[in-house]
């Protein structure tokens, strides 16, 4: 079970970063408890293909599949727990409605913690938005740096 006040804290201070970037979203994609990431943000992982996404105006959403959206939704973290029966379908409704400009994606070239997202599920990811406009995609060790820095003892 995990900490929710700890993680909530965390989650916080995320919300808090990227909205003093002027970053829109930070996006981790998952599946299968592949992206370390998803052990201190959200806390929470996934079995099948899985998104979170938190904006800067404190939005946050999941999109997942039915066998793991009860545990996250009993995080109460969420704003919104999409259930999908087509990730690349409800991933570009959502981006769509997030419509951001710039984007932090869990990957990194100099932090293993921040380099979940494989190139697979990196690529899948642009096809399901390739027809939205364009956005600058940047790497989470930056920001993920500075939430552990401001965080540590939570």
């Amino acid at each position: 079970m995990i900490d929710k006040v700890a993680k909530g804290k965390i989650i916080n201070q995320l919300v808090k970063e990227i909205k003093a970037m002027d970053i829109d979203v930070f996006v981790i994609i998952t599946s299968e408890g592949s992206d370390s990431m998803t052990g201190f943000i959200p806390g929470v992982g996934t079995v099948g293909m899985g998104a979170f996404l938190f904006t800067k105006d404190n939005k946050r959403y999941s999109i997942t599949t039915s066998i793991d959206v009860q545990d996250i939704e009993e995080t109460g973290f969420f704003t919104e727990c999409i259930k999908y029966s087509d990730f690349a379908q409800s991933f570009h409704d959502l981006w769509k409605q997030i419509a951001p400009k710039r984007a932090i994606f869990d990957y990194s070239e100099d932090d293993v913690f921040c380099d979940g997202l494989t190139v697979g599920r990196f690529q899948r990811m642009k096809n399901s938005v390739a027809d939205l406009p364009p956005f600058e995609i940047m790497s989470s060790s930056e920001v993920i740096e500075a939430v552990r820095r401001k965080t540590a003892g939570v």
